[in-house]
């Protein structure tokens, strides 16, 4: 109920006490309950810690090729989206796409075949990436709200693949299905990825009053949720999206909080975007330097490694 409603902090400490109470024997239990507790982890910017509980809840299972082996892998593969290692999201998305087809567990098949695609996405592996989208979307689309319930991922990774892939209004139809699902089940954790997601997109179909409103409601989320990384992450959005519909000034403020809401913060996913798209608010401000200074370090270089997919290109120009 506490990550339903993004007071994450609450749920990791509810769900640490749990852990604590679950016997060592019951390997499946506690493979689910860190695994809970990484997500939120994740969102509240813990990256290393969600790490650490990851790789251990894999190692003391006793089935490593389970559903719940395959589900840590996963998870693990997540972890490589949030610290901004693709090909680490890649390999662990491969091994639980490789453990989830025998199984027959349809949901854990679409949400191994949505990560691989989005990892593939993210390291210019196109062709991959599609292949790996077809199978996903076939799967989600044939399943039924209780079913996709059960890995409301597997939706929000294949929405943010579609991004990657050009695909917008696929983008958009399944991120609003995953908010959809998620909202009538209490899932709240994958709200801030499948949100943006939804907002990227309609920016990239030029809807940039409906994606101003999306970005707008998830700042306010983000506010009562005490989370900096998600707050951080949707003001960028709000910065590029204000930028395109050529309101400099809140372009500006938007991407300085979301740059603020970073300091001191563990390296993610965020960090190169948050440099981008308030480096192009700058640079439309006359600041090219102050652009430069700050994308180069946080993108990891002049060729801008950390910055995934296509975005590279739009950072490098």
């Amino acid at each position: 109920v506490l990550a339903g409603i993004g007071q994450y902090g609450g749920s990791r400490a509810a769900l640490v006490e749990l852990l604590a109470l679950v016997p060592s024997d019951a390997a499946g239990q506690r493979a689910r309950l860190v695994a809970a507790s990484a997500s939120v982890e994740h969102l509240m910017g813990d990256h290393a810690r969600a790490r650490e509980r990851l790789a251990a809840a894999l190692d003391q299972l006793p089935d490593r090729r389970s559903a719940d082996a395959a589900a840590l892998m996963l998870d693990l593969a997540a972890d490589g989206l949030y610290r901004a290692d693709y090909p680490q999201m890649r390999q662990w998305a491969l091994r639980a796409r490789a453990l989830a087809g025998p199984l027959g567990q349809a949901p854990l098949r679409a949400a191994a075949e949505a990560a691989a695609s989005l990892a593939a996405a993210f390291l210019g592996r196109t062709g991959e990436a599609e292949a790996h989208r077809a199978q996903a979307a076939e799967l989600v689309d044939r399943l039924g709200g209780s079913e996709l319930a059960q890995r409301v991922d597997a939706v929000s990774h294949l929405a943010a693949a579609e991004i990657y892939l050009e695909r917008y209004p696929d983008a958009v139809a399944h991120a609003e299905r995953g908010l959809e699902v998620g909202r009538a089940t209490g899932q709240g954790a994958l709200f801030p990825q499948l949100t943006q997601s939804r907002g990227v997109g309609l920016v990239m179909l030029g809807r940039l009053d409906e994606a101003a409103d999306v970005f707008d409601g998830a700042i306010e989320a983000a506010r009562l949720s005490g989370s900096p990384q998600t707050l951080s992450w949707t003001l960028l959005n709000r910065s590029w999206t204000a930028l395109s519909a050529g309101d400099l000034d809140l372009a500006l403020r938007a991407g300085d909080e979301g740059l603020d809401q970073l300091t001191g913060r563990d390296r993610s996913m965020i960090s190169p975007f948050v440099a981008g798209f308030y480096g192009a608010a700058l640079v439309e401000a006359g600041e090219p330097a102050r652009c430069l200074d700050m994308l180069l370090p946080a993108a990891g270089g002049p060729e801008l490694p950390l910055v995934p997919g296509v975005w590279r290109v739009v950072f490098q120009e």
